[in-house]
């Protein structure tokens, strides 16, 4: 059942993609079989997680050879071991179960609500916009359990790069904007950047070890049959990929600028499947980590170097769901920071218990960030306001979730932040680890700064009066997957309690009361935007750097000059190199040969006296040249 449950995570959302786009000529058809396919591998995560939690520590990994091998034409190692096979093996444990859990539910939630954020599409005037949207979304899902349940690295790299194709069409969903189209290759492009490190990585093992297998490869690691240097190489690889797809710096700059998708899409990838894929990754092939001591350190300060900017950062944004974006990069961080420095010491699960909270609250920032787009016609801050008085119940969903992202008790947030920084506290203070320190004080940070901009976005949208003329009508398909995510994002501090198979995490007192003063720190800064006319605490800020802020630090300006531009003139310089030197050769042949044949053909007098003389002077030249050689 465990290992069938598995499978029809990956297998559901493909047939009702396949299905709403053949039969989806009926826009209610299209919007079923969407949602069907999605809830469906939502009910098969469920039933894959109820097994691993009662099968325990009897039965830890199960593996399935469902899709048989793949020849990839590689040859022969140098001990005769054939490389050119790939066991396309997938697995089921406590990782890939809670994972799927969260990816069924957001996903799901997401088909709900795109049926009707996007109603205007898929109608007689735009009959074909909804039902490749609901296909690519149930694709992306798909992807994503392939992904999570993938026992060797060729196979988690097919849904890696399905993934990246899915996330360049929903980001250009609404094509016709020129911001839209140039945010999709954004993104695509910056994450195959990431995506060539993985590719090296797999080519790397596949030589080195022999192996694709992840199970395999953990087995070496994990007796010491992995050489360092292997590891190593192969470990900040991988990490290349991670900080691509996870949005980590120096490649989160794509981000932010995928915000010009449809919301749904926006709550889609940034809450559990795509930025948190990077996460996943490390956590599954964690073995090679601990392997690789220098990539966990690389690691630690790429995680605390972005948790602290993205935060700061997220302060200044005057659109709400830039705001959002910069969050979710600064705490996609906090998650990598709880694998990577955790591993050293056994705890790296908090990483992951802080993915699962995060895939709750942050899915329900974003769809509530929809609704109220759809209230007011617009996402910029200067535009909302006056949810409070507008829409109550709305604003309480709201509050929740930026509560949760700024770590409040006793909402899930607060249980996996604490778990997070208490595990980074121990390999600091303990085991004097000094990356540890560093990511400490960044985390300590973000936390003040996460407080603040979530009251700076809560004093925004729920402060004041209405907006003139926010009263369009919100339809219950909309209002139904808010409330579904409303229970994980105050429930999932149950697990804290539980102590489930994997997810065995602690929380220091001192730590615990330290972070939440913090956080009420943070979040009260925010609130007193409210005595402000404007309401925006950020507006105290000076307008240059504001604007700075704002604007990402222009690190969008600094890789257009260190990368774009270098990489333009090499492009022209290849292309002039290619036209006027390569190209010059050919041209110059017929031309050559067309001006030899002028020359030969005014030789061609048709005198034999002249004849005579050219032989002579043959004659002589040879002569000649024959004395002075000799």
């Amino acid at each position: 059942m465990r290992s069938a449950a598995a499978l029809l995570t990956v297998l559901l959302p493909v047939t009702g993609s396949l299905l709403g786009f053949w039969t989806g000529r009926r826009r209610s058809w299209a919007t079923s079989w969407a949602v069907l396919g999605t809830l469906g591998a939502f009910i098969a995560a469920c039933v894959e997680t109820i097994a691993v939690i009662q099968d325990g520590a009897s039965v830890p990994l199960q593996r399935m050879s469902f899709l048989g091998t793949l020849d990839i034409g590689f040859g022969t190692g140098a001990t005769g071991t054939s490389l050119g096979t790939v066991d396309l093996t997938m697995r089921s444990d406590w990782l890939s179960a809670y994972v799927a859990v969260a990816v069924g539910l957001v996903a799901c939630c997401v088909q709900i609500y795109s049926s009707q954020y996007l109603h205007g599409e898929g109608t007689p005037d735009a009959p074909t916009r909804y039902r490749p949207y609901a296909s690519t979304v149930s694709i992306f899902t798909a992807a994503m359990m392939i992904v999570i349940h993938a026992d060797n690295l060729v196979l988690l790299m097919v849904g890696w790069e399905i993934m990246g194709i899915c996330s360049y069409l929903l980001v250009g969903h609404h094509s016709e904007r020129d911001s839209a189209r140039r945010a999709a290759v954004k993104a695509f492009l910056v994450t195959r950047v990431g995506d060539l490190g993985v590719l090296l990585a797999v080519a790397l093992l596949l030589v080195s070890a022999h192996t694709t297998s992840i199970s395999r490869l953990i087995v070496m690691a994990d007796t010491g049959k992995l050489s360092t240097a292997t590891a190593t190489a192969s470990a900040l690889l991988l990490l290349a990929g991670v900080c691509g797809k996870s949005a980590q710096f120096p490649l989160h700059t794509w981000l932010p600028d995928a915000m010009e998708g449809p919301t749904p899409v926006s709550a889609l990838i940034h809450a559990a499947t795509m930025v948190a894929a990077g996460v996943f990754l490390v956590a599954r092939v964690l073995p090679i980590y601990l392997h690789a001591n220098a990539a966990l350190a690389v690691a630690g300060v790429i995680a605390g170097i972005t948790m602290l900017g993205a935060a700061i950062a997220a302060v200044a944004q005057d659109d709400f769901k830039r705001l959002l974006a910069y969050s979710t990069v600064s705490q996609v961080a906090l998650m990598l920071a709880g694998v990577a420095i955790g591993a050293r010491y056994k705890e790296y699960q908090v990483g992951i218990y802080h993915l699962l909270t995060h895939a709750g609250f942050k899915a329900l920032l974003f769809l509530v960030a929809g609704v109220v787009t759809h209230l007011a016609g617009s996402t910029k801050l200067k535009d909302l306001g006056g949810l409070w008085v507008a829409r109550r119940g709305l604003a309480i969903l709201l509050a929740l979730g930026l509560a949760a992202l700024a770590g409040i008790w006793p909402l899930s947030g607060f249980y996996s932040k604490e778990a997070v920084l208490t595990t980074i506290e121990n390999a600091a203070v303990e085991h004097h680890w000094g990356v540890a320190w560093f990511v400490m004080v960044c985390a300590l940070l973000t936390t003040v700064f996460t407080g603040l901009y979530a009251g700076r976005a809560l004093a925004i949208v729920c402060g004041g009066l209405p907006v003139p003329g926010s009263t369009h009508h919100v339809a219950r398909e909309m209002n139904w997957p808010l409330v579904a995510l409303a229970v994980p994002t105050v429930g999932l501090g149950l697990l804290y309690y539980a102590q489930p198979p994997g997810l065995a995490v602690t929380i220091g007192v001192q730590t615990a009361l330290v972070g939440l003063l913090l956080s009420l720190v943070g979040l009260g800064w925010g609130l007193t935007g409210l005595r402000l006319e404007s309401r925006d605490i950020a507006d105290i800020l000076p307008v240059g750097l504001r604007a700075f802020l704002c604007d990402g630090y222009r690190f969008d300006d600094l890789q257009n000059w260190l990368v774009v531009r270098p990489v333009i003139a090499l492009a022209r310089a290849t292309v002039i190199g290619d036209r006027d030197v390569v190209d010059a050769y050919v041209r110059a042949t017929p031309a050559g040969s067309r001006w030899a044949g002028i020359l030969l053909r005014k030789a061609q007098t048709g005198l034999a006296t002249g004849y005579a003389t050219w032989i002579v002077l043959g004659v002589v030249i040879a002569g000649v040249a024959g004395v002075v050689l000799s």
